[in-house]
């Protein structure tokens, strides 16, 4: 009895919800490309100390830098904190100051993927205040899953329908844990059932002796970032095959806590195989968002000229 129902709730939300689903969806399959593209580029032992406070030396000789970001595939050092521009990009293949030549760039690319996928928003009118969507997307995601499950085990046939119904239920633990994860990172759940100790926090040390402390425990071509987070100098590096994060003390470097959450929903966990998870993931949605308006469409305008034919005979009678 209630199947029809929630079919018929399973389209609308689906339908209503397309837009920003479709964002989440394409910027999402997006990000799952950079742990892939990061990670494969990586190459031991190419970023030394010596090279890194070298670069600080010639381009913050006053030591105000405050964050370092190193993107293997694009072979680039980023010094925040610097320069006229507030950063300066050093290239590490020429061990130069980098000039744009204004193309794009992947970083780029990441970048405005990633505020867009956290911030899909929609102002109403001009001068009205923007609404995010996001969570209000992520939430109607789960609940559309939801209903496909409530509607039971499909026949899979080779057709629109089928492939839509194939795709839902062979990938559904994938297409639950990703909105899942987002929302849990939105609210603060971590999912970490055995916390490392928390290092405390601290007056973050100079860049220049953040990076040798760094450097005695862990490869410089592993760091993805050094920055200050949350009151605590903070490295982001390649730990194996996890993005680890580790406050920098005086003492050497310390484990945070993970934030399991991220570690899925990004895709940093595993390597290029996370990255990957990620990348199919993002497919299957666009690929069930595709072929869903298409079944809600057709369906719409059968109904509608159904309705219409009906209209026309009883006029006729």
């Amino acid at each position: 009895m209630l199947k029809p129902w929630f079919l018929k709730i399973h389209g609308w939300l689906a339908f209503l919800c397309s837009i920003p689903l479709i964002i989440l969806c394409v910027t999402g399959l997006i990000l799952g490309i950079e742990p892939i593209v990061q990670y494969s580029s990586i190459e031991p032992g190419t970023v030394t100390v010596e090279e890194v406070t070298g670069y600080l030396k010639k381009y913050d000789p006053e030591g105000k830098a405050t964050a370092l970001i190193h993107r293997p595939y694009e072979n680039s050092l980023t010094i925040g904190g610097v320069g006229s521009e507030g950063e300066i990009e050093v290239d590490l293949v020429t061990r130069q100051e980098s000039v744009g030549d204004g193309g794009w760039y992947w970083s780029e690319v990441f970048s405005y993927n990633r505020r867009l996928h956290e911030h899909v928003s929609v102002t109403l009118w001009e001068g009205a205040r923007q609404i995010d969507l996001t969570i209000g997307a992520t939430i109607a995601m789960c609940v559309i899953i939801v209903l496909g499950i409530l509607l039971g085990l499909p026949r899979i046939r080779n057709t629109v329908a089928g492939w839509h119904k194939a795709i839902s239920w062979f990938l559904l633990p994938a297409l639950i844990i990703s909105p899942l994860t987002g929302l849990f990172i939105a609210w603060g759940v971590s999912m970490n059932v055995a916390p490392a100790p928390d290092p405390g926090r601290g007056k973050p040390l100079p860049m220049i002796e953040a990076v040798q402390v760094v450097g005695k425990e862990a490869d410089l071509s592993r760091m993805i970032w050094l920055r200050v987070r949350g009151g605590r100098q903070l490295v982001r590096l390649w730990d194996g095959q996890e993005a680890r994060a580790f406050a920098v003390t005086k003492e050497g470097l310390k484990p945070v806590p993970r934030n399991i959450s991220r570690l899925i929903h990004e895709g940093n966990f595993l390597g290029i195989w996370s990255g990957l998870f990620k990348v199919i993931t993002g497919l299957a949605f666009l690929g069930l968002i595709g072929t869903g308006l298409y079944l809600f469409l057709t369906k719409q305008v059968r109904k509608y000229r159904n309705k219409r034919a009906r209209a026309l005979e009883a006029a006729s009678a």
